[in-house]
Parts: C-alpha cells; structure tokens; sequence
C-alpha cells in the first residue's frame, strides 16, 4: 500500500495529515531520495499523499524553516542545495562542540556510558557498508556529548551528523579512514576512562580536523563544487 493511501485513509485532522507528510518528506531529503537542489512537484506529492495542497504546504513551511526546502518566488519549492558554504558552517560547529564535549565528558562519564562507547565501537568495527559506518560515528559522538551533561551541545552535535548525512549519500565513502577513525575512538575512550579531558579534547580536535579535510577534499575532486563557490567563500572568510 502506498504511502499516500496510508495518510488519505487515516482521514485524520490537517494538522496530522501535515506532521505524516512532514515526516516521509523529510527522511526523503535526508536519504537524498529527494535529491539536492531537485524540484519539489506539488501537484506530483497531492497525488501520491492523496491530499489537498493546504496540508503540503504546511509541511513544507516546516521543512523551510529547518533549512532543508527553500521557498521560491512565484516558482514553488525546491530541496536545499547543499553548497561549499554550508558544509563549512556545518563542519566549523562540529569543530566547535566536539573538543569541548570530549573535555565536559572526561569530567561526567559513568562506567556505565563507557560502555556504552565501547559496545557502539564493538559495532564500528565490522561495519562496512556507508550507512553503517556513518550510523555507528553518530551514535558514538552523540554519546561523548551526552556524557558532557549539556543537553543542547549532544542535540547540535547530533543535528551536525544529521545534516551531514545527506552529504555522505552524495557518493562521499568514509571506508578509507576506517582504521584511523577506528584508533581515534579507542584513543579517546582510553582519555574518558582516565578522565583526562585535555587529551581527550585534543584527540576529538584532530579527529575531526582530519575528517574535515578528507570530506572537503573528496567533495572538491568529485566536483561538486565550482572553483567561484569555493574561491568565494575563500575571500569571504579572508575579510
């Protein structure tokens, strides 16, 4: 049964019918099965949620003001582009929080959230497929955020691997720096335990420093970006 059919049958109020279609569409863009910069067909989506335009466009409105449609003018809808400028942003928070997280965790982890850390590892290890990969990093600097005991540093951290997973589905494979990522992890585990927070803030720092320049490079070789988005943000930062 499709999952139009599933919305129209519920006959629910407008304001679900909106949060179900909120819902489908947003793990579409993040799944890139609605692809970056694509179209979004309006008349396409009343048809395949068996749905009025009122409660499409209420989930869309949501979708915008998370940053992951934009509204055009007079043209419709069309999914976020993911540019050169906003994987900086991106990566400039996580370079942020992630140091100060691993240092706040040296402080408050229990014996039980080591654990936690080690089993999440014990999954990293044999993962190879992306998804697995990208799912098993998530989970495990979700988890040294949570253990800094700042509620709103584990839910950026964890919006920050969110946003980046479109871009991982963009064709970027992480499987090369698997070991290293994988010594990083234990290194960092190793200065929670202790309770080391300088060593541990230090071993985030250059893990994510390292990770950065491998994302950015692989975008760049691909070509996803163009050398005036790039030499753009360049003197922009340089001001």
């Amino acid at each position: 049964m499709k999952t139009g059919s599933k919305l129209m049958e519920t006959r629910a109020p407008l304001e679900s019918l909106s949060d179900a279609i909120y819902g489908v569409l947003r793990a579409d863009i993040m799944q890139c099965r609605l692809r970056p910069g694509a179209t979004i067909d309006t008349n396409e989506l009343t048809e395949r949620f068996n749905v009025s335009k009122t409660p499409l466009r209420d989930a869309l409105k949501r979708l915008s003001i998370e940053g992951l449609v934009d509204i055009l003018p007079r043209s419709g809808y069309r999914v976020k582009p993911i540019t050169f400028r906003v994987i900086h942003e991106i990566l400039d928070l996580r370079a942020a929080l992630g140091p100060h997280a691993a240092f706040m965790a040296a402080r408050y982890i229990t014996p039980a959230e080591l654990e936690e850390l080690r089993a999440i590892l014990g999954d990293y290890l044999p993962a190879s497929g992306q998804g697995e990969l990208q799912s098993a990093a998530r989970r495990f600097h979700v988890a040294v955020a949570r253990a800094s005991r700042n509620a709103r540093i584990a839910a950026l951290t964890d919006s920050c691997f969110e946003e980046l997973e479109r871009v991982m589905r963009l064709t970027v494979d992480f499987s090369p720096r698997k070991d290293e990522d994988s010594r990083d992890h234990i290194l960092l585990i190793d200065a929670l335990t202790e309770g080391d927070g300088e060593t541990a803030a230090e071993i985030e720092r250059s893990h994510i420093a390292k990770a950065r320049a491998f994302l950015l490079e692989t975008l760049i070789v691909k070509g996803h970006f163009s050398d005036s988005e790039i030499s753009d943000l360049g003197r922009t930062r340089a001001i």
